[in-house]
């Protein structure tokens, strides 16, 4: 797969030639939820024995907008290190690149956490596994419309060297992209990156789990220390987890859950959302595996209209028949459909150089973010609703919501 542009605009204004950053890029719409979003990114902690710091993540959760920002608590929107490397891959001149995306704030302010419905005061939680050129930064509008939902969504950022840019956890050194051979085989050279994500979503899975239940304890009795993170998590709950991936973000998944079970460990998530699911990589013992929780396909028209990923998309709803839920694309899309690229420049810009599709991309985005949320309900709800959840999906929008059953091999 080739490798992903997800650019953000921001409030700040940027030059280029002359003409504001700003004027370049589409607004942004707001989130689709009725939640005010904050916004933090900050390492998680290790698990025992693991070290002494774990990945990094930006964490999106429901907000108390009646309080200020917590000072001292901001960040640039795409970290310097992010800029250069995606000008680099991407053949950019640097100041071209830092003109629309170099300096920017953060879009959601960083503020205390509101508490969740119900006499428990408790959201679900969303980890979210990034692709190929991936970063913490990179699906941020669809984090935030999650979140806005109702939903606490922690975005981790992968050390394997398949993002386009990371800190070791261990030693702060940085870790860029690492390139395939040319000619090479992409499942023997993928192998060791799925291994390492398999061990990383176990670890951060370990550690989300681990914090929300001690900074719960210790926010309940009133206790002091407790970091922001700590906060926020507390108000999580950890027998509501749900985990989605997008192209290899989605491989890992899967990877993630087959490794589980060889551990002879349960997987504490309740359901998946594989997005653009890129089986290339993967081996028949993933693709095959029996999943013991539901599952979603949400993909781009670019991916179903290409025969060798439907063919490794069909052989994992073959094995899972009965835990695949729902399946559909969104017309007019392609891959990167779902991340901030399209956020970067004029629609006609992107379609050009082969980021956007020839849709309307607000109509398709606005669908597959409902797309989203209404699958995150059906895995906390009842088996009636998951049951219709196909249905729901293509009541969104007929016009660009397409059921993937009607393309399957």
């Amino acid at each position: 797969t080739s490798p992903l542009l997800h650019l953000e605009p921001s409030p700040r204004s940027a030059t280029m030639g002359g003409i504001p950053g700003c004027l370049l890029r589409p607004g942004r719409e707001r989130p689709i939820g009725q939640h005010a979003v904050g916004c933090i990114r900050a390492r998680l902690p290790a698990v025992e024995g693991g070290g002494s710091r774990g990945l990094l993540a930006q964490v999106h959760y429901p907000a108390d907008a009646s309080c200020k920002p917590v000072k001292g608590e901001t960040f640039e929107w795409f970290r310097p290190e992010v800029v250069e490397e995606l000008a680099l891959g991407q053949g950019v001149p640097l100041p071209v690149f830092r003109s629309l995306i170099g300096g920017l704030r953060q879009i959601d302010a960083t503020r205390p956490p509101s508490r969740g419905p119900g006499p428990e005061g408790r959201w679900p939680i969303v980890v979210l596994s990034s692709g190929i050129w991936g970063c913490c930064e990179m699906y941020t509008q669809f984090c935030r419309d999650l979140a806005s939902s109702g939903a606490i969504v922690v975005a981790i950022e992968h050390e394997d060297g398949s993002g386009i840019f990371a800190r070791s956890c261990s030693s702060d050194e940085p870790i860029k992209y690492v390139k395939p051979p040319p000619n090479g085989h992409i499942a023997t050279f993928r192998h060791p990156f799925l291994q390492q994500r398999a061990d990383e979503l176990r670890a951060s899975t370990a550690a989300i789990v681990a914090v929300a239940r001690s900074a719960k304890d210790r926010v309940a009795k009133d206790e002091s220390g407790a970091s922001l993170l700590e906060t926020v998590l507390s108000g999580g709950d950890v027998d509501r987890l749900m985990l989605m991936g997008h192209s290899f973000g989605s491989a890992g998944v899967l990877r993630y859950v087959r490794r589980c079970a060889e551990l002879g460990e349960p997987c504490p998530y309740k359901g998946l959302i594989l997005s653009d699911l890129w089986t290339e990589p993967l081996v028949n013992h993933d693709l095959k595996q029996d999943l013991p929780m539901p599952f979603v396909l949400l993909m781009s028209e670019q991916w179903v209209q290409s025969k060798l990923h439907t063919m490794g998309n069909s052989t994992l709803v073959n094995a899972n028949r009965e835990k695949c839920i729902a399946g559909a694309f969104i017309r007019g899309t392609l891959h990167q459909w779902i991340s901030e690229s399209h956020l970067f420049g004029p629609a006609r810009g992107l379609r050009k150089i082969g980021i956007m599709g020839p849709g309307n991309y607000r109509q398709g985005y606005n669908a597959t973010a409902r797309a989203g949320v209404l699958a995150m309900n059906a895995f906390f709800g009842d088996e009636a609703e998951r049951r219709s959840l196909g249905a729901k999906w293509l009541d969104i929008d007929t016009e660009v919501v397409g059921a993937w059953s009607a393309v399957l091999s």
